[in-house]
């Protein structure tokens, strides 16, 4: 038994040393996601650059210029904008300055033209853009197939992600493991 007691104590302090533990590792930090005020908005989240929103008022456009926003992409569709916006909303980014870009998507069909659109806007940005939708689920959505899909993210990680940023509806959720899964 004085033998072994030795033996253990040597033991334990080259486990400890090279890391060798019964616990599991510490799970990576998520992205820092939080609520974001930003008047003229619903279900606004942003990661500091970002902002992910459900739909706009015309005081929101101006209050995302007073932010500091500089681009402003939408994810509704045309006959959507005109049927749940009473302003126009290009017209209302145009006027206070920002760059609005339209990448219409149907919750429940992402396609690749769409992520390839998403992708070039958020590469080419290195100031605040804000995505939205009528909720912010399609944006959030968008934003995890770029994940995974530019990103080589793992689809499930990139979900996790994007749910944090506003990503629900379990339609979308499959339409990104549609499109992140096509070669």
């Amino acid at each position: 038994m004085s033998h072994s007691m030795p033996r253990l104590v040597a033991l334990s302090l080259v486990c400890s040393f090279a890391g060798c533990s019964n616990e599991s590792p510490a799970p990576a930090p998520a992205a820092s996601t939080t609520t974001a005020t930003l008047e003229g908005f619903t279900n606004i989240k942003s990661d500091g650059n970002h902002y992910f929103t459900g739909l706009p008022t015309a005081a929101g456009i101006a209050s995302a210029k007073q932010a500091g926003v500089k681009v402003v992409v939408s994810s509704l569709g045309e006959s959507e904008s005109k049927e749940k916006l009473d302003f126009d909303e290009a017209g209302a980014c145009s006027a206070a300055g920002m760059e609005y870009v339209n990448i219409p998507v149907k919750p429940d069909a992402i396609d690749r033209a769409a992520v390839d659109q998403f992708a070039k806007v958020w590469q080419k940005n290195d100031g605040k853009v804000l995505f939205h939708c009528a909720s912010g689920n399609r944006s959030a959505a968008l934003y995890a197939a770029y994940l995974a899909i530019h990103e080589k993210m793992p689809v499930e990680e990139a979900i996790t992600k994007a749910k944090a940023l506003g990503l629900s509806k379990d339609a979308t959720i499959e339409a990104v493991r549609k499109v992140a899964a096509q070669p």
